[in-house]
């Protein structure tokens, strides 16, 4: 329900469902687990605007987060670190600003983080490389500068990573030449 106001549900596209005493199950959206807790929130593309609330963190069994294709403005929370079961996070092509918390880099269990085509700035937290089982790693099209933290390097499993269009400086870290899966 915090996401619901935060982001102006009442205007989304396709929010039935949402704040009603039906089941969360039937919420538009939203996938629970065998246990009736939240597991997937499939939100893109629904016309999402305002900012991402902390309280998004609560959802504790929640393993996947798709808001893709909205109008979400602000920054990322921090407190998305504590979602610690979350394998897939995909925030692009919103409007998102500020930098990358440090804090994803607890997201061990995360396989994609996808925040493409925002406005994020800052540089790339070094504590990305803690999350050495991600296989897909997308934050071109944003305002990203500073250097590539060598520690990138201890993702060795990365699939796709892409960096483009961006104000990254600085050399390629020869640390980048342990990921041998890189694709493209």
């Amino acid at each position: 329900i915090a996401l619901y106001k935060a982001t102006d549900g009442d205007n989304w596209n396709g929010n039935w469902g949402w704040c009603s005493d039906m089941r969360l199950g039937y919420w538009s959206g939203v996938e629970l687990d065998s246990d009736g807790k939240v597991e997937t929130l499939w939100l893109n593309n629904r016309g999402l605007s305002g900012s991402l609330p902390a309280e998004i963190a609560n959802l504790s069994h929640l393993k996947k987060l798709y808001l893709y294709d909205n109008n979400l403005s602000g920054s990322i929370p921090a407190e998305l670190g504590k979602l610690t079961n979350l394998s897939h996070l995909n925030l692009s092509n919103n409007q998102i600003t500020g930098s990358i918390p440090a804090e994803l880099g607890k997201l061990t269990n995360l396989s994609q983080l996808t925040l493409d085509h925002n406005q994020i700035t800052g540089s790339i937290p070094a504590e990305l490389g803690n999350i050495t089982d991600l296989f897909h790693l997308n934050l071109s099209n944003n305002q990203i500068t500073g250097s590539i933290p060598a520690e990138l390097g201890n993702i060795t499993d990365l699939f796709h990573l892409n960096l483009s269009n961006n104000q990254i400086t600085g050399s390629i870290p020869a640390e980048l030449g342990n990921i041998t899966d890189l694709f493209h």
